[in-house]
Formats: C-alpha cells, sequence, structure tokens
C-alpha cells in the first residue's frame, strides 16, 4: 500500500468483529508507533495494549469518545508519556503532540494491516483517570493521552468528503 492510498482511505471504524489480533500484527502496531517522530528524539511513547475483557469494559466506561462503542474492540490501546524527561511546565503540551503523532503512525499501519481504529479522547475526569493508574499499576510520571480502540472491521467506513486546499491553509498570514 502506498503511503498516499493510506492517508486518503484511512478512516475512523467503531464497530468491529469479535476476532483476536494476533500478537505479531500487535506488535506491527507498536513497531509503527515506535518510529514517530518526538520531541528532542526522547521517545518517551509508552503503550498499554488492552485485550483482556474486564480492561476494556473498564476502559469503555471512562473514554469520552468511545462510550458505549469502545470497550467492543478487541484491543484497546492507551497512550502515554513519560513525564521525567520534559521540562515542565514549559513542555506541557509535548508529552499530548509525541503521543500523537505515534498515534497516526499507529493508524496508518492498522489501515494498512487491514484492521479498523478509531482514535479516541481521554477523559476527563480526575477520579476515572486515578482509577485507570491503580486498575493497571502505572506509574505516577505517567501522562496518559489519549485511547485508540482497534479490530477487523465489521462495516466498511463511508468516505467522507474533505475540504478543498484553499480552505485548510493560509500563505504568510491571514
Amino acid at each position: 500500500m502506498e503511503l498516499q492510498e493510506a492517508i486518503r482511505e484511512r478512516r475512523s471504524v467503531r464497530k468491529w468483529l469479535e476476532k483476536k489480533i494476533p500478537e505479531k500484527t500487535i506488535n506491527q502496531l507498536i513497531d509503527a508507533a515506535s518510529w514517530a517522530p518526538s520531541s528532542c528524539n526522547r521517545q518517551a511513547v509508552k503503550i498499554l495494549a488492552v485485550q483482556e475483557k474486564e480492561g476494556r469494559e473498564f476502559l469503555g466506561r471512562i473514554t469520552n469518545g468511545g462510550v458505549g462503542f469502545a470497550h467492543k474492540a478487541p484491543l484497546l490501546l492507551l497512550f502515554m508519556a513519560d513525564s521525567r524527561v520534559y521540562s515542565l511546565p514549559v513542555e506541557r503540551h509535548t508529552p499530548h503532540l509525541d503521543c500523537a503523532a505515534a498515534i497516526q503512525n499507529l493508524l496508518l499501519k492498522a489501515h494498512e494491516l487491514g484492521l479498523g481504529a478509531v482514535w479516541l479522547n481521554w477523559c476527563l475526569n480526575q477520579k476515572s483517570e486515578a482509577e485507570t493508574y491503580k486498575r493497571f499499576k502505572i506509574p505516577a510520571y505517567f501522562t496518559i493521552c489519549s485511547l485508540v480502540a482497534a479490530g477487523y472491521p465489521a462495516i466498511k467506513a463511508e468516505d467522507i468528503p474533505r475540504k478543498p486546499l484553499e480552505q485548510f491553509f493560509v500563505r504568510e498570514k491571514f
């Protein structure tokens, strides 16, 4: 698959088959994410892969973006960054940017492998986030950034038109 083809054809998928994703395929997803650019080449991103039903149900209840469907994905990937390598608060957005780059690589690789995935908002509720750290034994120095749900698509996602390029950017100044 050509890169431009993957970029244009990838869609968010929110309905999956009840089919386990092989370990080899998960490793390919994580490998693609690991090659994403990161600030100062810190490579601070860490991904928690959750396949057990109880863990998926837990995350599905607390994510803002996937309520009602995220738990049905055979694989949930929790993206976080090791905050010890950043100069906080000056670089307060950098962990999220590093995770975003890794997520984009993973989404494109998922598409190439025939998987359907969706990038989800993380919870805004501090109590739920604290429960997540406890439930998955995540060290406090990790910043949880986002969640991705993935699996073999049960339906073909619709093509969604894009804005013309003239509406997408400006040159030099507004």
